[in-house]
């Protein structure tokens, strides 16, 4: 005990008990703002989308019944007076293919069968075809141009060919051939029957809404981990032609605009605004690029350092054990400012001020520049600074270091979890080469900003 404080006493001589050589802002004073963060950089999300052929072959469908008939009235005979027919019609199911940006649609498997009568003054003659033998087989084909609309809905305008009868309808005993009587009345319906298509289209799109979906849900934050939200914040759309990627697919593009931000603490409030009009550009590159500020406020770095430091104790040389009794971090202008709690040899609050750095080498967060000064009742103490000055920074330089490997790899993993998962009904997302990259931390208003890059491959498959 005498050797100690001799030393203070030395110490107490020598500066004079003269005032502290640095002044740290306490929580009470005038604060300095922080600067603005640098600026990462737009973010955006441009990925391929495939669309199966299977649910449009549903509305296309819909548009040609599976089976047409009249067979309980006589019907009047197009050009042949006094004639009249009976018919029934059966469509297979529809074949879809992508062909450019047109989809190319063919019933190759459709039947008909026809009896008719002319009333003769000898009598009433009557044939068929299809009943006593084999229904005839025709064939149609349509091309679909599919595009876009504002609202993210399908719009198609469908356009049939000319009609196929592949085997003639010869009225046997009749010597009548209708098969020309029979394509010129079909032509003439099909323009209707392809708006029929059209509407199924467009009532199947307007009742999935896909696009508005994947808005909605692009604007509730993702939970990446327990305190860690991910808020995706989109603010334009646009899509891609449609064209033929691989077979039984149909293949467009989405690119997003983002303003993404993460944020620890308490699930940040969703978002709420409608699809904005959807633009069609040409496709880019698949690649998802976010540039992710993530805030980390000082109310949870308190709790993490209260975790780290509280009850730690240390030797600070000449003024003996001293004990962490409270931790608390604030800001002003471009550092952070520790404010410990202490009681044993130093009675009061130590102040620790420097600058947030990131080491990517090994993913560790820091302060540099560490510097210090005691706030404390006891003289001696506060002479001693300088002799104890070098001992506290260095337990402070350990332990305000925290190492992020873990918490990376972790917000690594579970991004990827996220991106392979369905964010809207029907919509399956994956994601692949997820790289993710801390560039740097700022003092920001109410905490430390951490800014992330993260690159990864993104593709929408749609059912």
């Amino acid at each position: 005990m005498g050797l100690r404080f001799l030393a203070l006493a030395t110490a107490t001589l020598i500066m004079g008990c003269a005032s502290e050589r640095l002044h740290i802002p306490r929580p009470n004073e005038p604060l300095a703002p922080p600067p603005p963060a640098p600026s990462l950089g737009p973010s955006s999300v441009d990925l391929p989308v495939a669309i199966s052929l299977d649910r449009l072959a549903e509305a296309v469908a819909q548009g040609i019944p599976p089976e047409k008939a009249e067979e309980q009235n006589w019907l009047d005979l197009p050009g042949q007076p006094g004639a009249q027919y009976q018919y029934r019609l059966w469509r297979g199911a529809p074949e879809l293919r992508m062909a450019g940006d047109r989809l190319e649609v063919s019933f190759p498997d459709m039947r008909y069968r026809l009896r008719a009568r002319v009333v003769a003054p000898g009598g009433t003659l009557e044939g068929s075809c299809g009943y006593a033998d084999e229904p005839r087989r025709l064939r149609l084909t349509a091309s679909i141009r599919l595009d876009w609309a504002e609202d993210g809905t399908i719009r198609s305008q469908t356009n049939f060919s000319p009609a196929d009868f592949q085997t003639p309808c010869q009225l046997a005993p009749l010597p009548l051939d209708v098969t020309p009587v029979l394509k010129s009345t079909l032509d003439a319906a099909l323009p209707a029957i392809g708006q029929e298509i059209d509407a199924a289209l467009r009532a199947r799109s307007l009742s999935q809404r896909r696009l508005a979906g994947l808005w909605q849900r692009l604007q509730r934050p993702m939970e990446l981990e327990k305190n860690l939200w991910l808020a995706w914040s989109p603010t334009s759309l646009a899509v891609a032609p449609f064209s033929a990627p691989e077979e039984n697919m149909i293949g467009t593009s989405l690119s997003i605009a983002l303003q993404p931000e993460a944020t620890v603490g308490a699930r940040p409030v969703a978002r709420s605004s409608p699809l904005p009009p959807v633009r069609v550009e040409p496709a880019d590159e698949s690649a998802c690029h976010l540039a992710v500020p993530i805030t980390v406020p000082y109310t949870f770095l308190d709790r993490a350092l209260g975790k780290r430091m509280v009850g730690m104790e240390f030797d600070a040389g000449p003024l003996g054990l001293v004990k962490v009794v409270s931790a608390h971090m604030y800001g002003s202008g471009n550092q952070v400012i520790l404010q410990a709690g202490v009681a044993g040899g130093i009675e009061g609050f130590i102040y620790a001020i420097g600058r947030p750095v990131y080491d990517p080498a090994d993913q560790t967060l820091s302060i540099d520049g560490l510097d210090l000064t005691l706030d404390t009742k006891n003289v001696l103490a506060n002479a001693a600074n300088a002799l104890a000055h070098d001992q506290i920074v260095a337990q402070f330089q350990s332990n305000t270091r925290i190492d992020l490997s873990q918490r990376i790899r972790m917000f690594r993993d579970n991004l990827q979890k996220n991106f392979n998962r369905e964010p809207a009904s029907g919509i399956r997302m994956q994601g692949s080469d997820v790289g993710f990259a801390p560039t740097g931390v700022h003092p920001v208003a109410g905490g430390i900003e951490i800014q992330v890059i993260v690159d990864a491959k993104l593709r929408l498959s749609v059912q």
